[in-house]
C-alpha cells in the first residue's frame, strides 16, 4: 500500500469513520450460473494485490453485496459468501522457481504477487423477465476483525496508470430469461496479464458458453461509484485503454482476441464486456475487470499460428476456413528465448482434438483435428494458451483461433435438350448456395472435359452422349458430385426385301426398304446419290449397294446389301505363268463351264473369240477372260499372267591380303528367277553356296542357275600385292652415351599401304622412329593389310664423359680460401665447364671457395654434360667454453662469466656483448640475468661466436595461513603458517616476537598485528604480516 493511501487510512481510523477501501484489487470476473427454475448462482471472482492487502481491507473477510434489479426496480440484495480456500488462491504468473518468492509469501520480494478469492451464492429471481441485473456495488463486506468494525470497499488499486486514482470498482450482469434459462459464459484464462515493454503481445478472456451461444466482444469503460464510469487521463480510452507503439493495436470483436505492443510501463484498466445472443437474441451480459502490467525485461512471449492445413485452406494466422468433414491443421508455437512452452486449451468445438507432442520442451508440436462432416456451417472459436518458463515471471499469451466451416455446394442440374446425330446435348447448372467464386468440373471416367468460373453460380454447356460426373467446387475447395446420363439418339434400323436379276446380263433387279427405328419422317438414298422419300429402288442389276436411312434428327444408317442373280454360270479359270524372264508359255484355261440356259458357250481373251476353252503360248500380261451361255449369261474374271524377274547377280572379290599367302574370295549376291540357286566357277562343281574361299590370283568365270534352269554368267578378278621391302634406310646414333636421342628414318615399298613401323615399343607411321639408345634393333614394316617385313639395325653411342677433380680446403669460415681445379675425360673433346647455374667456360681452377658443397658440369663437344659435386671443409673452428655463476637474487646484477677459447691460432681476443668491441678479456662480472652473445677471433683472422644464459632464482615470496582465536571459549587456538615460493632454500624466518630461526609456523599467539621477515640462503629478503583477532 502506498504511504500516502496508508496515512489517509490511519486518519480515517482515528477519525472513527468505519470505512476501508481495498485499493489493492488487480481485476474480477463478475457472472451468474443456472442452477434450477428461476434460481441462478451469482459468483464474484477478485483478484488481489498482495502488497497492498493488510487487515482492514483483506479480501478473506469480505462477503460482497449484490443488488439485484428488473429493469429500474431493485427486487433483492444479496451477500456472496466466500468459497474455500479462505486465503485465496495465488495466481502470480512466475516461473517455479519463484513462487515462493513473490509479495504473496515475501513482502520484501520486487516480483508482484496476485490471489485469487471467489464468493458466490444462490439466488431465486422467482419470475421471468427479459430485463434482469445483477449489480455488485462496491460493498466487499463488514470486517469485525478491526477495531472499530469497518465497511470494506473495493477501491481500484492507486498505482493504476490510465485513470484518474480513486475509484472504487462496480460490476454488471445482466439476463433475459423469459423464452429459456441461461448462463454466462466461463472465463477460462486468468485476468491478471503481465506483459514486457516493448515485445508484441496478445491476450484473450478465453470465454466459453455451455449454452452455445454466439458471443460478442466489448472493451467498456470500468464502472465507478453509482455505476458512473471512470476517468481516462491522457491518451487512454475505453475501448484503446494501453499505451502502445502506432499501428500496433488491435481487437477483434468477434472472438475477443486484443493484440498489442506496449511502448511504455503501465499498469492499465482493462475491461471487457461479453454479450451473449441466442437465435440473434441477446440473452445475457457479463463483465470481467482486468489489470494489464507492463513490466521491463528481454522475455519474449510464444506465440503460435496455423499450418499444414488439410481438409480447408489457412485464410490468417489464426483462422481456417474448412468443408464439412474433416480438417486438420498444426499450432506449432515459437519462442525467440527457446524458453520452454507449455500448451494448453479451452473451448475446442464438440468433437474436435487438440493433441500435444513434446508438452513442456523447447519445440512442442500441437494438432488439432475435427470430424466436421455433420457440423452446421459457421464460425468455431476456440482458444490456445502458450507460456513459457522465463524467469522471475513467465510470459503466457491466449489466442483464439476459428475454424469457418462454410455452407456445402448445392446446385440443380438441367438437360436443356437431348443430343441428336449432328449436335450435343444442352445443359445448365445452376448453384443453390453462393457464397464465393464456383469452379465447375465435369468428368468423364475421370479426366476433366469442362471447366468454368463464376460468382454467378449459373453454367450452361453442351455435351455429346455419354456418362459423365457434374462437379462444383468453391474456394474453400468444398465440392459436390452428381452424376448424369447423356443419352443417344435411337438408331434407325430397316428391313430390305429383293427382286433378283434373271442374270448378271440383265438390269432388270429391285430393292425395297422399311424403316422400323428412328424418328420419322425417314429419307433414303442408294450408293452416292441423293436422299428422297421413296423406299424402291428399281432397274437394278445384281451386285452390291450401300442403302443409307435418314430419319428427322438427322441420324443416318447405312447398310451394304448384295443383290443377287437368278441364274448363275459356273465354272473355273486358271493360269500358268511364264518360267524365265523374257519367255511367252504362259496358259489360261476354263474348266466346267455350265449353266441352266446351256450351250453352246463361247470364251474370250481380252473380247476376242477364241477356238476352245485352252489358250496358250501368251506372254506375261493382264488378261479379261470371259464365258457366256447360249442367252449371254457369263462368267468373267481379270488375271495375270506373270514371269519371274530377270535373274541378276552381283559379284564381288577380295584380293590376296599378302604376297603368296592364297586367300583371296568371291562372293555372289543374286536377285530376281526363281530361288534356289545353285553357283559354279569356272568349269568346277556346283555349289548352293555363293561363296569361294582359298582363290589365289587370276580371271574366274561365276555361272548361276535358278531352281527352273534361268542361266547368268559374270567374270571376276582376284589381285595379289608385291612383296614389302625396305626402299630408303637413314640412321642417327645417340650424341651422348645413355642418351636416348638416336633414330631411324625408313621407307616401305610393296605390300598394301599405309605403312606403320615399330622397334623397341615405339610406332610410327612417318617411318621416324625417335628416342632411341645405342643398341641394335630389329624395325618391323607393317602395311594396311598386316603384312610385315622385319630388318636389323645397330646404333652406336660415343663414350662417357667423366672428370678428374683436384681439392684444397678453407683454412677457416671466415678466410673461405678454398680451391677445386677440374679436367674433363671421355666423351668428344674439347670440353667446357660450368660452376653451379653459372655459364660454361674453359675456366679449370675455381677459389677462393668457403667451406661447403659444390656442383660442377662438365660438357663436351657433342653437348653432352655430367654433373659432380665436391665438398670443401674448414681446417680451423674457432670456439669457448664458459663457467657461468648465476645471479644471487632476482633482480641482482652480480652474475659472472669465465671463457676459454679454443679451436684456432692463438693469440684470441673477445667482444662481449657488442661486436665491435674485442678486447684481450676472458672474464666478465656484474651481469644481470639473461641471454648474452660473445663473439671470438684467432691470430689468423679466423671468428667463432656462441650465446650463454645467466640464471637467477625465481622471486622470493611469502604467503601467511592464519587460524583465529575462539571468540566463544577465548582459548588461544591461533596458527599462523608462512608459505614461502622462490629464492634458494634454506629459509630463514625473524618474527616480530623476537623469534629467529627456521621455524615457518607459530601457534598459541595473542591476537594483534605480526611481522615476519624472510631470508633465504643467499640473503634475499622479503616480508609478511598477519592480523589474529577472535572469531
Amino acid at each position: 500500500m502506498k504511504n500516502a493511501v496508508k496515512y489517509v487510512l490511519l486518519l480515517l481510523l482515528m477519525m472513527g469513520v468505519n470505512r476501508a477501501n481495498a485499493d489493492h484489487i488487480f481485476g474480477a470476473d463478475f457472472y451468474y450460473t443456472y442452477v434450477t427454475g428461476n434460481t441462478y448462482t451469482v459468483t464474484l471472482v477478485l483478484y488481489a494485490d498482495c502488497i497492498n492487502v493488510g487487515v482492514g481491507n483483506n479480501p478473506a473477510y469480505g462477503n460482497p453485496k449484490v443488488a439485484i434489479y428488473n429493469g429500474t426496480t431493485r427486487t433483492n440484495t444479496i451477500n456472496l459468501t466466500l468459497q474455500a480456500p479462505a486465503t485465496g488462491v495465488e495466481v502470480t504468473p512466475v516461473c517455479a522457481a519463484q513462487l515462493n518468492n513473490t509479495q504473496c509469501s515475501n513482502t520484501s520480494s520486487t516480483t508482484p504477487g496476485i490471489k485469487k478469492f471467489t464468493y458466490s451464492s444462490n439466488v431465486n429471481l422467482g419470475a421471468t423477465s427479459a430485463n434482469w441485473r445483477f449489480r455488485f456495488t462496491d460493498t466487499l463486506g463488514f470486517n469485525t476483525n478491526v477495531t472499530p468494525n469497518s465497511w470494506m470497499y473495493t477501491g481500484r488499486s492507486g498505482s493504476l496508470t490510465n485513470i484518474v486514482p480513486g475509484s472504487v470498482m462496480q460490476l454488471e450482469a445482466t439476463l433475459d430469461n423469459t423464452n429459456a434459462a441461461n448462463s454466462s459464459p466461463t472465463y477460462t484464462t486468468i485476468p491478471t496479464p503481465f506483459f514486457v515493454l516493448n515485445k508484441a503481445a496478445s491476450f484473450n478472456p478465453g470465454t466459453v458458453d455451455a449454452n452455445g451461444d454466439s458471443l460478442n466482444y466489448q472493451l467498456v469503460a470500468g464502472l465507478d461509484g453509482n455505476f458512473s464510469i471512470v476517468n481516462y487521463v491522457s491518451l487512454a480510452t475505453a475501448t484503446k485503454p494501453l499505451y502502445t507503439a502506432s499501428g500496433a493495436y488491435s481487437f477483434d470483436s468477434s472472438n475477443g482476441q486484443l493484440d498489442f505492443t506496449p511502448n511504455i510501463t503501465q499498469k492499465s484498466l482493462v475491461v471487457y464486456k461479453v454479450t451473449e445472443y441466442r437465435n440473434g437474441v441477446p440473452v445475457g451480459t457479463s463483465m470481467r475487470e482486468m489489470t494489464f502490467v507492463v513490466i521491463n525485461g528481454n522475455n519474449d512471449p510464444p506465440t503460435g499460428q496455423v499450418s499444414g492445413v488439410t481438409g480447408g485452406i489457412r485464410k490468417s494466422k489464426t483462422v481456417v476456413q474448412a468443408c464439412q468433414g474433416l480438417v486438420s491443421f498444426n499450432l506449432n508455437p515459437t519462442d525467440a528465448n527457446a524458453d520452454h512452452i507449455t500448451i494448453t486449451s479451452q473451448g475446442l468445438p464438440t468433437g474436435a482434438t487438440l493433441s500435444v507432442t513434446g508438452n513442456g520442451g523447447t519445440a512442442p508440436i500441437s494438432t488439432f483435428s475435427w470430424n466436421a462432416a455433420t457440423v452446421a456451417p459457421g464460425t468455431y472459436t476456440f482458444f490456445v494458451t502458450y507460456a513459457d518458463d522465463g524467469c522471475p515471471l513467465k510470459s503466457t499469451q491466449t489466442i483464439a483461433y476459428s475454424v469457418i466451416i462454410v455452407p456445402p455446394v448445392r446446385f440443380n442440374f438441367a438437360l436443356l435438350s437431348g443430343a441428336t446425330c449432328i449436335k450435343k446435348a444442352a445443359y445448365s447448372v445452376t448453384a443453390t448456395s453462393i457464397s464465393d467464386t464456383l469452379k465447375l468440373q465435369v468428368l468423364q471416367s475421370g479426366t476433366v472435359v469442362q471447366t468454368a468460373a463464376n460468382t454467378s453460380g449459373v453454367f450452361t454447356d453442351s455435351l455429346s452422349s455419354g456418362i459423365y460426373t457434374i462437379r462444383v467446387t468453391n474456394s474453400t475447395g468444398c465440392y459436390k458430385d452428381t452424376n448424369i446420363i447423356i443419352d443417344n439418339p435411337v438408331t434407325t434400323q430397316f428391313l430390305a426385301t429383293y427382286d433378283l436379276a434373271t442374270c448378271n446380263q440383265y438390269s432388270d433387279g429391285a430393292i425395297h426398304v422399311t424403316a422400323v427405328s428412328g424418328t420419322a419422317p425417314y429419307q433414303y438414298a442408294l450408293d452416292g446419290g441423293s436422299f428422297g422419300s421413296s423406299n424402291s429402288f428399281a432397274g437394278l442389276a445384281s451386285g452390291t449397294y450401300v442403302l443409307h436411312a435418314r430419319d428427322a434428327n438427322q441420324c443416318v444408317k447405312d447398310t451394304i446389301l448384295t443383290l443377287n442373280d437368278s441364274v448363275r454360270l459356273s465354272g473355273t479359270i486358271t493360269t500358268t505363268d511364264v518360267v524365265c524372264n523374257g519367255d511367252n508359255n504362259g496358259t489360261i484355261k476354263v474348266v466346267g463351264a455350265s449353266s441352266a440356259y446351256g450351250g453352246p458357250y463361247v470364251y474370250k481373251l481380252n473380247g476376242i473369240t477364241q477356238g476352245s476353252a485352252n489358250m496358250l503360248n501368251l506372254p506375261p500380261a493382264t488378261y479379261i477372260v470371259r464365258a457366256q451361255d447360249v442367252k449371254g449369261c457369263y462368267l468373267v474374271d481379270t488375271l495375270t499372267i506373270t514371269e519371274p524377274t530377270a535373274l541378276v547377280s552381283q559379284v564381288t572379290s577380295n584380293n590376296i591380303s599378302c604376297n603368296g599367302a592364297g586367300n583371296g574370295s568371291i562372293a555372289i549376291a543374286t536377285t530376281g528367277g526363281t530361288p534356289n540357286y545353285m553357283y559354279k566357277l569356272n568349269a568346277g562343281t556346283a555349289s548352293s553356296t555363293p561363296i569361294f574361299n582359298g582363290l589365289g590370283k587370276g580371271q574366274y568365270i561365276v555361272q548361276i542357275n535358278d531352281a527352273h534352269g534361268c542361266l547368268n554368267n559374270d567374270t571376276v578378278n582376284v589381285y595379289e600385292p608385291l612383296a614389302i621391302s625396305v626402299f630408303n634406310l637413314a640412321v642417327t646414333h645417340p650424341a651422348c652415351a645413355d642418351s636416348a636421342n638416336g633414330s631411324i628414318n625408313i621407307a616401305g615399298l610393296g605390300g598394301t599401304p599405309a605403312y606403320t613401323f615399330s622397334a623397341q615399343g615405339k610406332t610410327s607411321t612417318t617411318g621416324v622412329i625417335g628416342g632411341l639408345k645405342a643398341g641394335t634393333f630389329v624395325v618391323r614394316i607393317t602395311d594396311d593389310n598386316g603384312c610385315t617385313k622385319d630388318t636389323t639395325i645397330t646404333l652406336i653411342s660415343p663414350s662417357r664423359i667423366s672428370a678428374a677433380i683436384g681439392i684444397k680446403n678453407a683454412t677457416c669460415a671466415t678466410l673461405a680460401n678454398g680451391m677445386v681445379t677440374i679436367t674433363g675425360v671421355g666423351g668428344a673433346s674439347s670440353y667446357s665447364y660450368a660452376l653451379g647455374n653459372g655459364s660454361f667456360t674453359t675456366q679449370t681452377k675455381y677459389t677462393p671457395l668457403a667451406a661447403g658443397s659444390y656442383t660442377f658440369s662438365v660438357k663436351d663437344a657433342n653437348n653432352c654434360i655430367i654433373d659432380t659435386t665436391v665438398s670443401i671443409s674448414d681446417s680451423l673452428h674457432v670456439f669457448t667454453t664458459a663457467d657461468i655463476t648465476n645471479a644471487t637474487c632476482a633482480g641482482n646484477a652480480d652474475g659472472k662469466v669465465t671463457l676459454t677459447p679454443a679451436g684456432g691460432a692463438a693469440p684470441y681476443t673477445v667482444a662481449f656483448g657488442n661486436q665491435n668491441n674485442f678486447n684481450n678479456n676472458i672474464t666478465y662480472t656484474g651481469n644481470a640475468a639473461g641471454f648474452y652473445n660473445i663473439w671470438l677471433k684467432d691470430a689468423l683472422g679466423c671468428t667463432g661466436d656462441t650465446q650463454i644464459y645467466i640464471g637467477e632464482p625465481d622471486v622470493l615470496v611469502a604467503d601467511t595461513e592464519v587460524v583465529n582465536n575462539n571468540c566463544y571459549g577465548k582459548t588461544l587456538v591461533s596458527k599462523i603458517a608462512i608459505d614461502v615460493k622462490g629464492g634458494t632454500r634454506p629459509y630463514n624466518y625473524t618474527w616480530n616476537t623476537g623469534k629467529a630461526g627456521a621455524d615457518s609456523v607459530l601457534t598459541g599467539l595473542e591476537n594483534g598485528n605480526y611481522s615476519i621477515l624472510v631470508q633465504d640462503a643467499n640473503g634475499c629478503k622479503t616480508n609478511v604480516a598477519a592480523t589474529l583477532e577472535y572469531t
